[in-house]
């Protein structure tokens, strides 16, 4: 079951170096909310058909337990994005340098922006149906956008932490050369008088 659910919904993969109350808090719900899927064949449907359809076309539900449904599942997906803007926020407080575990930052977010992606809005959807604009689609496209931003946020500073690596390890080569035998920089071999 878990693995026909894993075609449409990628569930959370958790990042274990990093904790939080907010993020502890987030990945319980979402636990519950799988648990929830693997046992609901009408959940489950509801969730499939949803994806199904942001991909193909997209429109309103009119059905009043469906609309609920979703509703649900948009609440869910609302967390998600919080979750991803909180592992974010702690790499920043906490001032990580492992690249391992930004990357892994980086993997989770961007997997979850990629999930979004097919709900979001575009002028022609609108176009077609004014009612999108009040819709979970309009919803959704708002989270996509807000992990968008946390997923540049990621990026920049893992380019600042690579940066700095780069010149430590350039610091510590230069140290080395320094340090063994016999070598001698251009620069030392200039100041030294020469011989007439």
């Amino acid at each position: 079951m878990m693995e026909r659910i894993k075609k449409f919904y990628i569930p959370i993969n958790r990042i274990p170096e990093i904790e939080s109350d907010i993020i502890e808090y987030i990945e319980m719900e979402e636990r519950a909310f799988m648990e929830q899927l693997l046992h609901d064949d009408f959940l489950f449907t509801v969730v499939r058909d949803l994806f199904a359809d942001a991909r193909t076309e997209k429109c309103t539900i009119d059905d009043e337990y469906k609309s609920s449904l979703v509703m649900m599942i948009t609440q869910n997906l609302s967390r998600r994005a919080d979750r991803c803007c909180e592992l974010v926020k702690q790499v920043k407080k906490r001032e990580y340098t492992e690249l391992e575990v930004i990357k892994k930052v980086e993997k989770e977010i961007r997997t979850f922006m990629l999930m979004l992606e097919p709900f979001v809005l575009t002028d022609e959807d609108v176009q077609k149906e004014e009612k999108l604009e009040i819709s979970h689609y309009a919803k959704i496209s708002i989270l996509h956008r807000k992990v968008t931003e946390a997923r540049k946020e990621i990026l920049l500073y893992r380019s600042n932490v690579e940066k700095r690596h780069d010149e430590e390890y350039d610091t510590d080569e230069d140290s080395t050369d320094k340090a063994r035998p016999g070598v001698q920089s251009l620069e030392s071999e200039e100041k030294k008088p020469r011989r007439r």
